[in-house]
This record gives C-alpha cells, sequence and structure tokens, in this order.
C-alpha cells in the first residue's frame, strides 16, 4: 500500500514554497502556481549539491517543467521526433538555405572534396515530397 499525498513546503535551501506529491494521481490537490516535484522527481535530484539544486529549481519553476530520467526524456524525444508534423516545424530552420549552399561553394551537382568527386543529390524541390520540412 502506498501513501498518497500533496503537501506544500517552504525550503530554504531554494528559498521558495513548493509541492510535494505522492504521484500524478494526487496533483489534484495542488491548489497553486507553487513549483511541484513529484515524489519520482525528487529521487533523481535527491544527491545534487546546493547550487544544482537551485539551478533545477529556478529552470523548473521559469519553464513549468518536469524533471526526467535519462529513459524518460530518451523516450520522449523520440516519440516527438515520430510525428512528422513536429518534426516538420521544429526542424524546418535547420535546412541550409540557397545562400548557404552557395557561401559554402556547394553547386546543385558536385563539389570537390580532397580530390574526390562527391555528387549531391540536389533533387529537392520546396514542394516536393522529399522536401517536406516546409515551415507553414
Amino acid at each position: 500500500m502506498s501513501i498518497s499525498f500533496a503537501h506544500k513546503i517552504y525550503s530554504r535551501i531554494l528559498n521558495d514554497e513548493l509541492w510535494i506529491v505522492s504521484g500524478e494521481n494526487n496533483l489534484i490537490n495542488v491548489t497553486d502556481d507553487a513549483p511541484v516535484y513529484l515524489m519520482k522527481e525528487i529521487e533523481l535530484i535527491e544527491n545534487e549539491n546546493e547550487k544544482t539544486l537551485k539551478l533545477i529549481h529556478k529552470l523548473k519553476k521559469k519553464f513549468k517543467g518536469e524533471i526526467l530520467s535519462e529513459s524518460e526524456a530518451s523516450l520522449r524525444l523520440s516519440k516527438r521526433l515520430v510525428n512528422p508534423n513536429r518534426a516538420r516545424n521544429r526542424y524546418a530552420k535547420l535546412l541550409p538555405t540557397k545562400e548557404f549552399i552557395e557561401m559554402t561553394n556547394i553547386n546543385n551537382n558536385s563539389y570537390q572534396n580532397n580530390n574526390a568527386k562527391t555528387h549531391l543529390q540536389s533533387n529537392l524541390k520546396p514542394d516536393s515530397d522529399q522536401m517536406s520540412l516546409k515551415l507553414r
């Protein structure tokens, strides 16, 4: 049998109020905007030094975020990248622009690299299926 709770406390180390909640099902008992720490989050940071705890708290408070284990973070990131609409909107800015390609001396068909010819496939057109990373 697990204990269910949601308690608001004042931390002298963080110089702030926060909620400690046993699990996600008890989030309904949180009654204000103070940062919420689930027990699983506390377990991840309990051995950190004061400076790191203050930084984590500051970021959690500012971005209303949650602390994830490495495996949880990897899983969530992979789920985001699988959704093409999210990836399209988020990473479209990373595509090289025509100016960048010209500036780096890469033309439409090929370029010289250590006397070896490397062919680039530049059949991507803004409206083609291959070029799905387009801002809308």
